[in-house]
């Protein structure tokens, strides 16, 4: 009776569980138990088991359906070239502006960094001047890149 009630307590608790982590450690102890079904089938109802294992089965297909509709880690999703990246603030450019340095920045990481210092942010160099020119060509490539990225659900 003991392995009767460890079964419908392993049973209960297989119904109840719905995240990846449960359900591994839930199917790896129903494993155990279908060993000791195995082992020493006396001790089960035919009706029991065939529960058993179909309950075994199912929550083995709830583990596949979550990792098949998991999103990507983070690894997996493709990471912008560098040149899309404001090198100030090393995030993905979209107004993306070029200084007399030759270099282009994230317009408001640049402005910022004018406003306290009048050197460029690559070099160290004194900029000739403040002036800011609107790089459309670049930002023209990011918003093409978003485009790619976004159709292939792969959204940064």
């Amino acid at each position: 009776r003991a392995a009767a009630s460890e079964c419908d307590l392993l049973l209960e608790r297989l119904r109840a569980a719905f995240d990846d982590t449960s359900l591994r450690r839930l199917l790896a102890a129903g494993a155990r138990l279908e060993q000791q079904m195995e082992r020493r089938p006396e001790q089960w109802s035919a009706e029991a088991e065939v529960e058993f294992r179909a309950e075994m089965e199912g929550a083995r297909a709830r583990l596949r359906s979550l990792r098949a509709n998991a999103p990507q880690p983070a690894a997996a999703r493709p990471e912008p070239p560098s040149a899309f990246m404001c090198p100030i603030s090393h995030e993905l450019m979209s107004d993306p502006v070029v200084a007399s340095d030759g270099h282009s920045y994230q317009r408001s990481d640049i402005e910022s960094w004018l406003e306290m210092k009048g050197t460029s942010p690559m070099t160290g160099a004194p900029l000739a001047h403040s002036q800011l020119y609107p790089n459309f060509s670049l930002r023209s490539q990011i918003e093409n890149w978003r485009e790619v990225i976004n159709a292939a659900g792969k959204v940064r």
